[in-house]
C-alpha cells in the first residue's frame, strides 16, 4: 500500500489529505444546514436568527478556509504545481484511492446543493425585500395626508388645501 505520493520534491501524504476532506465535507454540511436556517428565518423575518446565522456561517467559512489552505500546501509541489484529485488517487492503493474519489465527488454535491440552498435564499431575501419597500410605500401614501407625496416617496404638486396643526405645548 501506498500511503503517499511523490509531487516534484515532496511527498503528500494519502492519509492527511483524506482527513482533510472529510474536515471539509464536514464543514460544508453544515453550511448547508445554516443556509436552511438562513432560508427559513428569512421567510419569517426573524432578525435576531439571522443574525446568529450569519456570524455561524462566518465562522464556518473561515474554518472551510483554513482547511482548504492546509490542504492546498498539502498537495502543491515545491514548483508551484497542485496534481489533481486523479493524479493522486492513481499512484495510491485501490481503498484508499476510492475514499478520496468519494470524498470528493460528495464534496462536488454538498457544494453543488449549497449554491441552490443559497439561491432559493436569495430569492426569498428579494421577496422580503420586495415587501417590505412595499410597506414602506403604503405607510407613506397614508400618512401623507394632503397628497403631497407620491408612493413613491417624491413630491407630487397639489391644488388641495390642507388644514392641520401640531400641538407643541405638549
Amino acid at each position: 500500500m501506498n500511503a503517499t505520493l511523490t509531487h516534484p520534491g515532496k511527498a503528500i501524504d494519502a492519509a492527511r489529505l483524506d482527513d482533510l476532506l472529510t474536515d471539509l465535507e464536514r464543514e460544508h454540511e453544515t453550511l448547508l444546514s445554516l443556509a436552511g436556517e438562513q432560508r427559513n428565518a428569512v421567510m419569517s423575518a426573524d432578525a435576531r436568527a439571522l443574525q446568529r446565522i450569519t456570524s455561524e456561517t462566518a465562522e464556518t467559512l473561515g474554518r472551510i478556509a483554513h482547511t482548504e489552505h492546509t490542504r492546498r500546501s498539502l498537495v502543491t509541489g515545491v514548483d508551484g504545481t497542485t496534481p489533481t484529485l486523479e493524479q493522486i488517487a492513481t499512484t495510491l492503493d485501490p481503498e484508499r484511492a476510492e475514499s478520496l474519489r468519494e470524498r470528493a465527488a460528495s464534496l462536488r454535491s454538498l457544494m453543488e446543493r449549497i449554491k441552490e440552498e443559497q439561491d432559493a435564499v436569495r430569492v426569498a431575501s428579494e421577496a422580503l425585500a420586495a415587501h417590505m419597500k412595499g410597506l414602506v410605500e403604503q405607510v407613506s401614501s397614508k400618512l401623507s395626508h394632503a397628497g403631497t407625496y407620491s408612493q413613491r416617496g417624491a413630491v407630487r404638486p397639489t391644488t388641495q388645501q390642507v388644514v392641520s396643526g401640531v400641538d407643541v405645548v405638549r
